[in-house]
């Protein structure tokens, strides 16, 4: 995956916004067997160097402003979902968040994670209520997954360099699964990822990620790799982060006065160009009159 569709992608997830809530998800066909099982990690290593496509799924609590469903996959009016859901089946199947969600109090999310041969092979993720479309795929339910052991499996292929479109896809849904998680230990591992991965595209989309978790140190942590990632694209890249963070303003004008990078001052100034907050304005008005 190139910048610009790094660039594109986070935009593109920002704008179909964060937004509200579960019910049980609704799981439409498939083959489906049940087990307890404490770690997904666990039961890939069971399950071994099979070539037979298998979905692992679990639930894991959430924070209740988002809905994560997908694009025009489910029944028209089912549940108040309008043609929403995912499906299993479709390797187009497509996810993400959305305003206008049916009121229906978000606690926990799905996730769904294909495995082949020993390995991820995609990430699909949904609020309770989505409708899901299993087809004839096998499915493997795990009761019991702690948060924190679901968070520590998608830490790993979240930061796999992206030298396939599937391992590039994988990486994306993981860095997003983990700012589904309510769970204290998923912001940790994007600020983690974010600091330490070699690839510059998993540095700069966990940053994205960080600022959609309301975590209310994402916005320092943020402002920490503005001013130390070697990469200008990084740098760039999370300065939109930034922005994207709760009562961003603030944060956008320290980062204006702060910092000795010109780049990050450009887009600091854009990006304060794109809010109506009366703060913004003024030191925009500043700029221009001084």
């Amino acid at each position: 995956m190139n910048a610009q569709r790094a660039r594109s992608s986070m935009t593109a997830v920002a704008l179909c916004a964060f937004l509200a809530g579960p019910a049980s998800a609704k799981l439409v066909g498939g083959e489906v067997a049940r087990r307890p099982a404490s770690d997904p990690a666990a039961e890939i290593q069971q399950l071994g160097k099979s070539p037979e496509k298998v979905w692992l799924a679990w639930t894991v609590p959430t924070r209740n402003d988002q809905t994560i469903c997908g694009f025009g996959h489910g029944p028209q009016g089912q549940g108040g979902w309008g043609g929403w859901g995912i499906t299993l089946a479709d390797d187009d199947s497509s996810w993400g968040t959305r305003d206008g969600a049916p009121p229906i109090a978000v606690t926990y999310v799905e996730i769904y994670a294909a495995v082949r041969d020993g390995e991820v092979q995609k990430l699909r993720f949904a609020s309770q209520g989505c409708p899901v479309q299993a087809g004839d795929q096998r499915i493997l339910w795990l009761d019991g997954v702690t948060p924190a052991a679901s968070v520590a499996f998608l830490a790993r292929p979240a930061d796999t360099r992206a030298d396939s479109e599937r391992t590039g896809s994988v990486a994306e849904g993981a860095l997003a699964g983990l700012a589904f998680h309510s769970d204290p230990a998923a912001p940790l591992a994007l600020v983690h990822l974010g600091r330490e991965s070699d690839d510059d595209e998993v540095r700069a989309q966990a940053h994205f990620w960080l600022a959609q978790t309301g975590d209310p140190r994402a916005a320092r942590w943020i402002r920490e790799t503005i001013a130390r990632d070697p990469s200008d694209e990084v740098r760039e890249q999370s300065v939109f982060a930034l922005s994207q963070v709760a009562d961003a303003t603030p944060q956008l004008l320290a980062l204006l006065r702060e910092s000795a990078d010109r780049e990050v001052k450009r887009q600091a100034i854009f990006w304060l160009g794109q809010s109506d907050d009366p703060r913004a304005v003024a030191e925009l008005e500043r700029l221009l009159t001084r």
